[in-house]
């Protein structure tokens, strides 16, 4: 029985461009200790009582490929609480709740733990069949729809039939789902709503749509998935693909959502939709599981009662500081001229189904009929000179169903179809949607009421993703891609002002073989003193009024340029929902190659005028 192997793939780009990306092979280990913290304030209002604060202590977890070793954990109110319980839920989380029923005016909390964190990316061998024949009962809960995870919806089955159809090892089958997920959905925060079923009909989401939609379609084709609810941590991660450059892999720091899928012969295995299969960083702290995340709100929860609801709610601060006491990463990376639009992260992978509890004869083994496999094939050989059966190319097969997926949704509410360019007049495009003015020290989390005359609020998802991108040091650029000739007159990017003093400016630069070349626009120049002083990340526009340059269609690269010392953060998003692979560069002051690339994208927008 042939043996299938998948490479591992460092997938660090989540856009749906024209052409294929590089795919980045590689195998290692990644081992940190970390000492983590939260300092939490919550201030409370006149007529508020009986205030209860949860949270859940996260335990130690073992995977085939990812574990987290908990030590230390410590949980400290001031004032103390007038009543503390500790208790386990049904799914095995261990909920500490604190309890006051004449709360005082603010209450701290600190909670710290060290963890000893590790991701090996050694070959994982799985026998599992598709379809599974047998799952335990406690495991079966985790096949259940939820009001979030709409796995008994006609239109996740039939997605998913499509999905799956020709594969018979589970590890194919939850590929090709997480491939899907990662090149359909397009990274916004916040969305207007969580479910998988928005996520199909408008193709966005936040971390929470990219879980609940991956369970959505593993549910329905009976994969048992359950939602992880954590911490990623900022600390980033870099690799030097073969001949040189950098590729810089950096999460924003603060609350997460991903799963865990059960293999039969692996338990409960790790991954995060948005970017990895298999395993997760070791950036990342788990907390808490369940079934969707309305069952995952034991950590962080905040509940009370008012006499007079016109007296306001609860105010929460909280500030998440993670100290690398030792951080090992030794991975191996080289680059492949292979793969999906869409990357994701894979470790090498032995996937042979044989009998697991069955009488049946054991399938033959998957040898990607149906394009799955074509490209990874070829990746596998030219990284480790195997053979492996391929047949059409995978792209076709999953932007085929993508474009099916949203033609079949169109008509449902929150659907936006792509407006094209006009071929003449004005125009704004770019990566436009992020967060703006939001205070990312207190979380946004609205009140809802929980039966009885109390409220509460759960944690929030808004992860504050930037760069400091004025340092004296570092440059760096963003790609924007033209189809038709603009007369520029603005560029905007999302900045916030923390401080400091000097001039910003934007470059224009023409693309040089995927890096930023030639200037051929500079921007008026604006003052620091000029931007709000107010928390939050908002739009600078850079004038061109002065020359208004016509360019032509092509790729251009918008630089960011300062003078003096300011102290400026530049917003990004997950992923690269509208440009290229290598789309978001930086490079030392002094050097004159930008050979450091990116795995996310600027929030950026520009502005004109189409001519003909």
């Amino acid at each position: 029985m042939k043996k299938i192997l998948m490479s591992a793939v460092i997938m660090l780009v989540a856009a749906y461009g024209p052409a294929f990306a590089d795919n980045i092979t590689v195998n290692g280990d990644m081992g940190s200790k970390i000492h983590f913290e939260i300092d939490k304030r919550v201030t409370t209002v006149p007529g508020l009582q009986n205030l209860t604060l949860s949270f859940v202590a996260p335990e130690t977890f073992t995977s085939p490929t990812y574990r987290q070793d908990v030590r230390g954990f410590n949980l400290k109110f001031t004032p103390p609480p007038q009543d503390q319980k500790s208790r386990t839920d049904g799914r095995g989380n261990r909920v500490i709740a604190a309890s006051w029923k004449t709360p005082p005016k603010a209450i701290d909390v600190h909670l710290s733990f060290d963890a000893v964190n590790s991701t090996k990316l050694e070959t994982v061998d799985t026998a599992a069949p598709f379809p599974l024949t047998k799952v335990p009962g406690d495991v079966a809960y985790y096949l259940k729809a939820t009001a979030q995870v709409q796995a008994n919806d006609a239109r996740v089955k039939a997605l998913a039939v499509e999905l799956v159809t020709d594969v018979n090892t589970e590890f194919a089958a939850v590929q090709r789902i997480i491939t899907f997920v990662v090149d359909y959905i397009h990274y916004v925060s916040p969305p207007e709503r969580y479910d998988a079923l928005y996520s199909l009909a408008s193709g966005k989401g936040n971390c929470q749509n990219f879980s609940h939609l991956s369970a959505a379609l593993m549910r329905a084709s009976g994969i048992p998935v359950r939602i992880v609810n954590g911490v990623t941590l900022n600390k980033p991660l870099n690799i030097t693909p073969g001949a040189g450059g950098t590729l810089t892999f950096k999460m924003g720091q603060g609350h997460h959502s991903w799963i865990e899928v059960w293999f039969p012969d692996l338990g409960w295995v790790p991954f995060d939709p948005q970017q990895t299969a298999l395993f997760v960083l070791n950036r990342f702290i788990r907390i808490e599981v369940g079934i969707d995340n309305s069952e995952t709100v034991n950590d962080g929860m905040v509940h009370w009662s008012m006499t007079d609801r016109k007296q306001g709610e609860p105010t929460i601060r909280e500030v998440i500081n993670a100290d690398f006491v030792d951080d090992k990463v030794a991975l191996n990376g080289r680059r492949e001229a292979t793969g999906p639009k869409n990357y994701l992260l894979f470790p090498l992978v032995n996937a042979e189904a044989k009998h697991i509890d069955v009488a049946a004869p054991s399938p033959s083994p998957d040898t990607g009929k149906g394009g799955m496999f074509g490209e990874i094939g070829h990746a596998i050989k030219n990284a480790f000179g195997k053979a492996v059966a391929a047949t059409s190319a995978m792209p076709s097969f999953f932007s085929r169903i993508r474009e099916k997926t949203r033609t079949a949704f169109k008509a449902e509410q929150g659907a936006v179809e792509e407006v094209p360019l006009p071929d003449e007049g004005p125009v704004t495009l770019g990566n436009l949607e992020f967060p703006a003015d939001i205070d990312f020290v207190f979380p946004p989390a609205p009140a809802v009421a929980a039966g009885d005359g109390s409220f509460e609020k759960t944690r929030s998802f808004f992860v504050e993703t930037a760069e400091y991108v004025t340092t004296k040091r570092t440059q760096y650029a963003q790609v924007f891609v033209l189809a038709k000739p603009l007369k520029l007159e603005k560029v905007g990017v999302a900045l916030h002002k923390f401080g400091g003093e000097g001039q910003l400016w934007i470059d224009v630069c023409r693309d040089d073989n995927g890096k930023p070349g030639e200037i051929i626009a500079t921007s008026n120049l604006v003052d620091l003193d000029s931007l709000s002083d107010k928390p939050g990340y908002r739009w600078t526009d850079f004038s061109f009024s002065g020359n208004k340059p016509l360019i032509a269609p092509g790729s251009y690269w918008i630089a960011l340029g300062f003078t003096g010392s300011p102290i400026v953060n530049w917003f990004y998003t997950y992923g690269k929902p509208v440009g290229p692979a290598d789309g978001t560069r930086y490079k030392d002051i002094f050097d004159k190659e930008w050979s450091g690339a990116l795995n996310y994208e600027f929030n950026y927008r520009v502005a004109g005028v189409v001519v003909k």
